[in-house]
């Protein structure tokens, strides 16, 4: 029954996500962070788990990816992602938590990210817990949320201006409830409660009020066992340390159940969610005794990466630490060189080409640059729809184009594109003199040059070769007074449409 119900319910939160996903810029990623302590030299260790390829738009990396992002001298008491920005909390005098954040951002095709430079850490407002203790931390949207408890349990989240206290619940807000944790990557704000043999989760809502739901599976939680709380295909999901390894279990208001586990060898650290609560990733630590005194290391990480949708175990083993690699950028690099020299030979063919006067077939006028636009517009649409459903990448990203640079795959994706599209149209209109942008708008493609009564095919490449892979130099070319881009001219073609009362004769010259 659960494994049913949490597939429906799944498969309804992939749906939302991708629809999401469609619209926005830049996209909602599931970045994971982790800190912990450093195997070597002291202080702590921030591991960033990167966004996966979840196979619902984000392009990603694979299971298993952690890179050390930052060394820290001391660790945080929690460290919590919102997007493109992380976290940290670490206590100080007079009952203060002190709070930095990082942004991050992509560097080069190689899926690695950094800190931004212009930044750096920044330091956030401290909030002021008085005689209180933390008890949890989570992200909302692109800000923070801490949940303290004192005299009564308290929330707190971090605007622009400072903190503002949430109202708690009167219920929940006294000392009695037990034990009380933030749920992780909530669509609203939201606190899981465990007291008198009860779990209750708390929804907060814009306007001062909560709702509480009873769920089911209070006895499964062990509070000095948690590992993370956290929303994942509508559930909340509690991963807890067992005396084998790890568990992973769905509360819900009438079926709660266990959705993975898995073995550990060494000492559960930490636990995040990754692809919006449709992964979970385990940190453990192993103590190699045997090592003691040799040259190895005595303590070393070991990452497990499970589907909390399939209850597969996706990756085990040593953290995929990289550094950051330019092979990809030098690769693309020298490829950017080539269609700039491809580029220039454009150019330098321009006047031989372009000598004579060009001569449009009998019937026919040149046509706007409006009309090509929108004839251009209409291939690359059809061309995108195609590549966004083969990759499985959102509509929206697609068109966007810039978005696609950010990852490897989304170059592969932007080079199908303007290779897709080259041979489709050079086809269309060696063929037909159309694409099928051309076909709806009225044009279409014709020879200049009088000895030649068509655009043979090297040609109609050439031409296409340039509008798709220089789209706003061809653009920026059709100006007046030839209304011809350097590929028109290379290939010794126009793009026209019939005159105002002509009609084409059947095996007009194309």
């Amino acid at each position: 029954m659960i494994g049913i119900r949490r597939w429906l319910v799944v498969l309804g939160a992939v749906a939302a996500t991708a629809m999401g996903q469609a619209t926005d810029m830049p996209p909602r990623e599931s970045h994971g962070w982790i800190v912990t302590r450093a195997l070597a030299g002291g202080g702590a260790t921030l591991l960033h788990l990167p966004p996966r390829e979840d196979g619902v738009g984000s392009m990603g990396v694979d299971a298993g990816v952690a890179r050390s992002f930052r060394p820290l001298d001391s660790a945080p008491i929690g460290a919590v992602g919102a997007g493109r920005r992380v976290f940290l909390l670490y206590p100080a005098a007079k009952g203060r938590l002190v709070v930095y954040s990082i942004r991050v951002r992509p560097a080069g095709l190689s899926g690695h990210w950094i800190g931004d430079p212009a930044e750096g850490a920044q330091a956030e407002p401290s909030l002021s817990m008085g005689t209180a203790s933390f008890a949890s931390a989570a992200a909302y949207r692109d800000t923070l949320l801490v949940l303290t408890r004192g005299e009564r349990w308290r929330l707190d989240r971090l605007l622009s201006g400072g903190w503002e206290e949430i109202p708690m619940p009167p219920v929940a807000a006294e000392p009695g409830m037990g034990w009380a944790a933030l749920v992780e990557g909530a669509a609203t704000p939201q606190v899981l409660e465990l007291s008198g043999g009860r779990v209750v989760r708390w929804e907060w809502s814009e306007g001062d009020s909560w709702s509480p739901l009873l769920l089911t599976g209070a006895e499964g939680i062990a509070p000095d066992r948690v590992l993370a709380v956290f929303a994942s295909g509508g559930d909340v999901c509690v991963a807890s340390r067992t005396e084998a390894g790890y568990e992973v279990g769905s509360l819900g208001p009438e079926v709660e159940g266990r959705i993975a586990s898995g073995p550990l060898t060494g000492s559960a650290v930490a636990a995040v969610p990754l692809s919006g609560g449709m992964r979970l990733a385990v940190l453990d630590v192993i103590h190699d005794e045997g090592a003691a005194g040799q040259a190895a290391p005595i303590e070393r990480w070991e990452l497990v990466e499970t589907s909390l949708v399939s209850g597969r175990e996706l990756y085990r083993g040593p953290p995929r630490i990289g550094i950051l690699e330019l092979s990809d950028e030098i690769r693309w690099l020298s490829l950017g060189m080539i269609g700039l020299t491809v580029g220039v030979l454009f150019y330098l063919l321009r006047p031989t080409l372009a000598a004579a006067e060009p001569v449009l077939p009998a019937g026919f006028a040149l046509a706007s640059p409006g009309r090509r636009m929108g004839a251009g517009a209409i291939d690359a649409f059809v061309v995108m729809v195609g590549v966004s459903a083969a990759f499985g990448l959102p509509i929206g990203r697609v068109v966007m184009v810039v978005p696609l640079l950010e990852t490897p795959r989304g170059v592969v994706a932007l080079a199908t594109i303007v290779a897709a599209g080259s041979v489709l149209s050079t086809a269309g209109e060696w063929l037909t003199g159309r694409t099928l942008g051309k076909l709806v708008t009225g044009c279409r493609v014709v020879s200049v040059v009088p000895s030649r009564p068509r655009v043979g095919l090297a040609a109609s490449l050439a031409r296409n070769v340039f509008r798709w892979a220089f789209a706003p130099w061809a653009v920026l070319g059709m100006g007046p007074p030839t209304l011809r881009h350097r590929g028109d001219v290379v290939a010794g073609a126009a793009v026209a449409v019939l005159r105002e009362g002509e009609r084409e004769e059947p095996g007009s010259p194309s």
